[in-house]
Formats: C-alpha cells, sequence, structure tokens
C-alpha cells in the first residue's frame, strides 16, 4: 500500500487476503524480522505455478509488509523487481 497509514494497510488485509498462500505469504515476511534475533542468516520460500496463478500478488503482499509492495515497475521505491520470467 503506497504512502498509506498502518491502519489502512490492516483493513486492506482484512478485506482482500484470503486463502492460506496468501497468508502464508504475509506470514513469512512478518517472520523475516525474526531471522537475526533467532540466530539465523536466511530464510527462503519458492512461489511457482503456471503464469496468472497469482505468484506476483504473493510477493506484492510479503514487500507490503517492508514497505512498498506496488506492482514491479510501477515507479517510486517499489520493494519488487521485475524479471520478466516465470
Amino acid at each position: 500500500h503506497k504512502g498509506g497509514a498502518l491502519e489502512e494497510w490492516i483493513n486492506l488485509i482484512r478485506e482482500n487476503v484470503h486463502g492460506w498462500a496468501q497468508t502464508f505469504a504475509l506470514s513469512a515476511s512478518f517472520a523475516s524480522m525474526l531471522l537475526v534475533p533467532a540466530g539465523m542468516d536466511v530464510g527462503m520460500f519458492h512461489f511457482h505455478g503456471v503464469s496468472t496463478t497469482g505468484k506476483t500478488l504473493l510477493l506484492m503482499l510479503a514487500a507490503s509488509v517492508h514497505g512498498d509492495g506496488s506492482e514491479p515497475g510501477s515507479g517510486g521505491n517499489v520493494n519488487i523487481i521485475r524479471w520478466n520470467t516465470t
């Protein structure tokens, strides 16, 4: 959510996040902040599937936890880079 307040972001998540994959993407993104305190170096999950199955949406949800999760390539300080491949 671009430049929004926490309450706005929470409402968007409540209204639009349904299903295990979206919930997992958000949970993993929040959990990433615990890696250093837990003494871990890295954590990674691989979302895969055919085109148009929601992989970019999962990435945008996860990126929104840490800042701007807007569509890759939309300009600004977006946290996602498009690789133009699946």
